[in-house]
């Protein structure tokens, strides 16, 4: 059998088991709602692999359904001032996530000129870039995550 051949069924095997044994996580959407077209939140995705870092799924449930609720979307979070998102941070460790976290989003919602509604492209527009390095905690790992 052809070692491509051999990849895709492997491949195809993985996602056959994700899709009867994922976890239900507040960050991702289920296989069932990708079939009919729902779509990941970027700014969830985001915020959850900087949160992961490093963290236990566990403790990062709360912490994640605090912020959403706190900080709906990445403009929200960019508007909060740094020691409310240092303070809602507050357990998690790793400081420099947060700072970094809040400093990418003010990139963001800037690169975006204040819309209150971000596209799913405007998300990863050309000032990502510039956001990775400015914001160390938003490397390459994190960036792939992205939808």
């Amino acid at each position: 059998m052809a070692k491509a051949k051999i990849h895709q069924q492997a491949s195809q095997a993985l996602l056959d088991w994700y899709d009867q044994h994922h976890r239900d996580l507040p960050w991702r959407v289920s296989p069932q709602a990708v079939q009919s077209g729902v779509r990941p939140n970027p700014y969830h995705v985001w915020l959850s692999e900087i949160m992961l870092q490093q963290t236990t799924v566990p403790t990062v449930k709360s912490y994640f359904a605090a912020f959403t609720t706190r900080w709906q979307t990445v403009h929200d979070l960019a508007s909060a001032s740094r020691d409310d998102v240092m303070a809602a941070w507050a357990g998690l460790g790793y400081y420099a996530r947060a700072r970094n976290l809040h400093r990418a989003a003010e990139i963001i919602a800037q690169d975006q000129g204040g819309d209150s509604h971000e596209a799913e492209p405007g998300f990863r527009s050309e000032t990502q870039a510039e956001a990775d390095r400015e914001a160390t905690s938003v490397g390459p790992r994190c960036r792939a995550s992205l939808p």
